[in-house]
């Protein structure tokens, strides 16, 4: 009942909770004209590979690829690590494991490469060095990109 101590405390506890902001996975910066800097941007979790980081990384790599102005991409993580590898928790959660699973693996018609594969592959198609600060602990998906 709506009158019950159990009730108001919970009641109590879901007005006072707000939402955490999300912040970006992946952000893309520019330190000057012709250099942009991609940082993996999960430091409590090690910079792990969730959907949202495979999507930006994506992305990011997507966007650079089509900018003439870009002339170096330095790739780096946030905090003390580069990249922990796949974010196992986050990505095999019981209740969207399987489609988190089917929009890694499946390639699109026309694609070279996977959402997975992604991640490292269309940095080759970037017209310009790509160098990637590795420090910390790099491991799985860390070491594709």
């Amino acid at each position: 009942a709506t009158g019950t101590p159990i009730y108001q405390r919970a009641m109590r506890r879901a007005v006072t909770r707000v939402a955490p902001r999300r912040r970006l996975s992946v952000r893309v910066e520019r330190v000057d004209k012709h250099i942009a800097v991609v940082t993996l941007d999960r430091p409590e979790k090690l910079n792990a590979l969730n959907m949202a980081a495979f999507r930006g990384v994506r992305d990011a790599a997507r966007k650079l690829r089509d900018d003439a102005s870009v002339r170096c991409v330095v790739l780096r993580g946030a905090g003390r690590a580069f990249c922990a590898g796949l974010d196992v928790k986050g990505v095999m959660h019981p209740l969207r494991a399987k489609a988190n699973c089917a929009e890694l693996l499946e390639r699109a018609d026309g694609e070279a490469a996977n959402l997975a594969q992604a991640v490292s592959y269309l940095w080759r198609g970037v017209p310009c060095p790509v160098v990637a600060a590795v420090h910390g602990a790099c491991f799985g998906g860390g070491l594709q990109i």
